[in-house]
């Protein structure tokens, strides 16, 4: 038996020579926390990051969706401390106090001494400027990033996605409802797969996606491993980014600060949040079936006429297809619209899922 399956966790010294030689894959949300870090912070990271730049390799997916959304996260951590202040307004006018009680005058009190602190706060945190943190990525992919599938290639990895998802079969399985990028999860998979075939590299993956279409007991899951090694015969490992940085910084004897540690915590900690609250609205609203449903439908009968007009929608395929529009939704928009209400917003803050919910 154990030379048929694939081993999820490696031995100490198999995840050693990984650490030491393996080929890094960051995904999207590594390079766009970068954007939420202190000074300090992205100053420890950057520094042990860029001393790994020879072994770095970036999916063209991951590329792109860092452009797509880095304007967005620089937008949200920039209004943060404004955002806070006006939640402090929202609770305590939802109390519903008479100006002349005693009791408001000492909620008026504390939300004004409130405010106060979240604006000392702000100015007393330091973050780098986002131009430095977008040229510090440029700068250390340079002739590292796979080129961009061409719409006949794309159609096809669309179709084998689609049938995938419907068997279950990881990563990206989880984001099916989603209406921006659905499929991009894969397409990163495909593009790892690809690299580790044609170099005949072992692969390190660093993510903060611990949704179950990526890891299950804080491993990579076994299908995904077991994919990985018949594909290319050759190893793969998925970390976090603290539990990487740990790592890697003892093997080059670089420092990782305990600040830089809680801090990488602290955000990874927050997306989490943001899956799992995600993972059971999905799994508990019935959007799944009603998808699955209106694709038996309606999505099934009308695939050619979808990759007709796919094939016939001249700009940039990959946006069109999977970062904007649904196939569907340019083929036969009628049709399109009663999945409106199934999609999932655009979220980025578990104050906005929380408002979904």
């Amino acid at each position: 038996m154990k030379n048929t399956y694939a081993k999820p966790i490696l031995s100490t010294a198999e995840e050693s020579s990984l650490l030491k030689n393996a080929t890094i894959v960051f995904d999207t949300n590594i390079l766009l926390n970068f954007h939420k870090y202190s000074t300090s912070t992205f100053q420890n990271a950057s520094d042990i990051v860029g001393k790994l730049k020879d072994r770095l390799f970036l999916p063209y997916q991951v590329g792109l969706e860092y452009y797509q959304k880095k304007s967005g996260i620089i937008k949200e951590q920039k209004e943060l401390s404004d955002s806070l202040k006006k939640a402090i307004d929202k609770f305590f006018k939802g109390l519903n106090l008479h100006k002349g009680s005693d009791f408001y005058s000492i909620i008026e009190k504390y939300g004004k001494e409130i405010k106060e602190a979240i604006t000392q706060k702000a100015e007393k945190i330091k973050s780098p400027k986002p131009e430095e943190i977008t040229q510090f990525w440029e700068s250390v992919y340079q002739g590292k990033i796979s080129s961009a599938p061409k719409p006949e290639e794309l159609i096809k990895l669309c179709d084998l996605i689609k049938k995938r998802y419907e068997f279950g079969i990881p990563p990206g399985f989880s984001d099916l409802a989603k209406k921006s990028n659905p499929y991009g999860d894969a397409l990163i998979w495909f593009d790892i797969l690809k690299y580790a075939k044609n170099n005949q590299k072992d692969i390190i993956f660093v993510s903060e996606d611990t949704k179950p279409d990526w890891v299950k007991d804080g491993n990579l899951r076994l299908e995904l491993v077991e994919e990985f090694q018949t594909e290319t015969h050759h190893k793969i490992k998925h970390y976090t980014f603290e539990a990487f940085l740990k790592k890697i910084s003892r093997q080059q004897g670089s420092t990782l600060s305990p600040n830089t540690q809680k801090e990488l915590k602290r955000v990874a900690e927050n997306i989490k949040q943001i899956q799992e609250k995600y993972q059971d609205w999905w799994e508990s609203s019935g959007i799944k079936n009603s998808i699955k449903a209106f694709d038996d439908k309606w999505y099934n009968p009308l695939k050619s006429i979808i990759e007709d007009n796919l094939q016939n929608y001249s700009l940039n395929p990959i946006q069109n297809a999977l970062c904007g529009l649904n196939p569907l939704e340019k083929a036969c928009p009628d049709l399109y619209k009663p999945l409106h209400r199934l999609i999932e917003p655009n979220i980025s803050t578990l104050d906005e899922l929380n408002k979904k919910l």
